[in-house]
């Protein structure tokens, strides 16, 4: 029973949001007191990955002069880092340790192998994607593509939040993040091309920047359930045109070249707008009171923590645990059931958002003169 929060929040409570964790070198972890691991201990805290696909763990609290020596910046914790870095550690009780992100790979360097590592020969789950001249392969987890069913099964299961307040707002700007980084990639896809014959992929570019737009003059008066079902039809429809560009774009480049630039696009950071940062935080308060007042759990330091950003949503889980260790049974199992009946509301969300897309596609053949 002294982890049943936990287990609450993992499999029944209303989702959290966590930020997209930004991904720096190993050297500039440790050069923030960080050490690579798996998995972060009770004492530290994964505000970024490393190169290798695990997390940078590092202590809450950082000593002001490690890190500018780390090259990072010292500012209020109210303020947003400079382009270019983000939010670590605090220095101090309102100050924090901005961070750079250090991200940098060329293709024509025989050297970089992001998200991997050079060994004589790939282990198990691992797929080698070129040799560097020294005959080292660069071997990196195999990722085996989506089945459409897969696919659809993991894009109604995002709309599960799109019922509750600000949830709409985070996954359609979520969807123009994905969008716009499509957008950028592409762009450097079609400047490695040596050829003039790129309008076919010029044209596909310019049909995702037109998906921003639409997402930009959504109604965000409709329901929700149709707030879902156009995240649902928009994000079908950029799938559908990212996978044109990259068959397209494939013919233009050799296997080694192909695996090198797909490793690289793969691994750049996108950094997310000021708004979606807004809109998350908002989400994120409003269904962690929610789950503090099923849990009949008080604790003010922790709210005023969250909403003035000066602990982020992973820390405060763990802040619910404890606090879960001090309820009794009574109000444990009236929580649990609390949260049971918030699953099935989810559930019966989101067969209301397939039968609310279906209402939409059948709308839209019958303007343009079609059957239904």
């Amino acid at each position: 029973m002294k982890r049943i929060l936990l287990i609450w929040i993992i499999l029944l409570a209303i989702p959290l949001i966590s930020a997209e964790l930004p991904q720096i070198s190993e050297n500039t972890c440790l050069a923030l007191n960080g050490i690579a691991a798996q998995d972060c201990n009770n004492s530290t805290y994964a505000f970024a990955t490393v190169e290798k696909n695990t997390f940078c763990c590092m202590p809450p609290e950082l000593d002001k002069q490690v890190c500018i020596e780390a090259k990072g910046i010292v500012a209020t914790a109210m303020q947003n880092c400079p382009n270019g870095y983000f939010k670590g550690p605090l220095t101090s009780k309102s100050f924090v340790c901005c961070i750079p992100i250090s991200l940098s790979y060329t293709l024509s360097s025989s050297s970089i192998c992001p998200g991997g590592s050079f060994e004589q020969n790939c282990s198990e789950g691992l797929e080698a994607v070129w040799e560097n001249p020294e005959g080292l392969k660069c071997c990196v987890k195999k990722i085996r593509p989506k089945t459409d069913e897969e696919y659809e099964a993991e894009t109604y299961k995002e709309t599960r939040i799109m019922n509750f307040p600000y949830g709409a707002e985070v996954r359609l700007l979520q969807l123009k993040k994905a969008i716009n980084k499509n957008i950028v990639n592409g762009k450097q896809v079609i400047a490695e091309i040596n050829s003039s014959d790129t309008k076919l992929l010029e044209s596909l570019l310019g049909n995702l920047s037109a998906l921003i737009e639409r997402i930009e003059d959504l109604d965000m008066n409709q329901s929700s359930a149709q707030l879902a079902a156009e995240f649902v039809n928009l994000k079908n429809q950029a799938k559908n045109i990212t996978w044109l560009f990259r068959q397209t774009a494939s013919k233009h480049f050799s296997e080694i070249k192909a695996g090198k630039l797909r490793l690289v696009l793969r691994h750049r950071p996108i950094p997310e707008s000021a708004s979606l940062k807004k809109a998350k935080a908002k989400y994120n308060m409003v269904q962690f009171k929610q789950i503090m007042k099923f849990s009949n759990m008080q604790d003010a330091s922790l709210i005023r923590a969250l909403e003035n950003h000066t602990v982020d949503i992973k820390y405060a889980k763990k802040q619910l645990i404890n606090l879960s260790n001090g309820m009794g049974k009574l109000a444990k199992q009236s929580g649990k059931e609390k949260l049971k009946n918030l699953a099935v509301k989810r559930s019966k969300f989101v067969q209301n958002v397939k039968a609310s897309k279906k209402i939409l596609v059948n709308h839209k053949i019958r303007n343009k003169g079609g059957k239904k």
